[in-house]
């Protein structure tokens, strides 16, 4: 029993610290001087997957992979 109740605890900590890393990035700010390149929506309909590369304030060079819901679908 005390086996059990000792690996759930370690299944809730595991869960927590993976939920804290899987955060949308939307809720983190960004710190962008810099786009040094990116994707553009091109009227695909869908999902689409979009990628951004930027400079930050430290000059420092990241990609962000990101989707979006397409232009495509104008009708509604």
């Amino acid at each position: 029993m005390k086996t059990l109740a000792l690996s759930l605890v370690f299944a809730c900590f595991a869960a927590n610290a993976f939920a804290q890393d899987a955060s949308p990035t939307s809720a983190r700010s960004l710190d962008i001087v810099q786009v040094i390149s990116q994707t553009t929506d091109d009227g695909t309909y869908g999902l689409v997957p979009m990628h951004l590369v930027y400079k930050d304030s430290k000059g420092l060079v990241h990609t962000l992979d990101y989707t979006i819901i397409g232009s495509g679908c104008s009708n509604g």
